[in-house]
């Protein structure tokens, strides 16, 4: 993963906190009965960071999303962290890209895009070039329209995880995809546009975006 919408010092932090509690119980037990030990510091800035995938291995430990979900319900449980996750499934965003000069949209299918959306969504799917792995049913899609009139335009679910497919433009070989039931699908003019993203939404490089499949913290993002 290049880019998850955590900052360089806060990854840190969670690398030294990972690294220590790994180094510490060798077995990876879920231990939180000491208030100061690693495991409940990085449980704790886990749910202040909102809960951003991480894909990191650091000493004896891989942290990848089925770790976090179980760290997470069980720091929940020993009550060291203010969530009742109970078995609510945490979902994750990803950020995938439109370039209109690239596949083209025309007007009368962008507008019936828009309808469609505002009237309960509709299926389809999309390219996450730089991701193999990662997607899972119930993550949030993000669409950033690339080139002019730059943005967020639409937004929705996830439905299926990645899967291979005959490339969409004129590369050579395969591409991969994920499903995705679209319920936000705004006019340009409405878009989500870079200039507030850029100062909303930390730890993504809007300007310099290298492809679809991106992990990004959505809490401030709202297409």
């Amino acid at each position: 993963m290049t880019n998850d919408g955590i900052s360089a010092s806060d990854r840190a932090e969670l690398a030294t906190l990972l690294a220590a509690y790994a180094a510490e119980d060798e077995n990876n037990d879920l231990q939180f009965d000491d208030p100061g030990g690693d495991a409940v510091n990085l449980a704790r800035r886990l749910i202040e960071l909102g809960w951003t995938e991480l894909d990191m291995t650091e000493a004896t430990m891989e942290w990848d999303r089925d770790l976090q979900s179980e760290w997470l319900n069980e720091a929940a449980d020993a009550g060291v962290i203010n969530m009742d996750l109970g078995d609510e499934t945490i979902t994750y965003s990803f950020l995938l890209t439109w370039n209109p000069k690239r596949w083209v949209i025309g007007d009368d299918e962008y507008a019936d895009n828009v309808q469609a959306a505002a009237n309960g969504g509709f299926a389809g799917n999309w390219s996450v070039r730089v991701r193999r792995s990662g997607i899972e049913p119930g993550d949030i899609a993000y669409l950033f329209r690339q080139d002019s009139e730059r943005g967020i335009v639409a937004s929705g679910v996830f439905t299926s995880g990645i899967y291979e497919g005959a490339s969409f433009d004129d590369f050579k070989g395969n591409a991969f995809y994920a499903d995705v039931n679209w319920t936000s699908w705004l006019p340009i003019d409405d878009r989500l546009p870079e200039e507030i993203l850029e100062t909303e939404v930390s730890g993504v490089t809007w300007k310099r975006l290298q492809g679809s499949g991106i992990a990004v913290n959505d809490e401030s993002v709202d297409a």
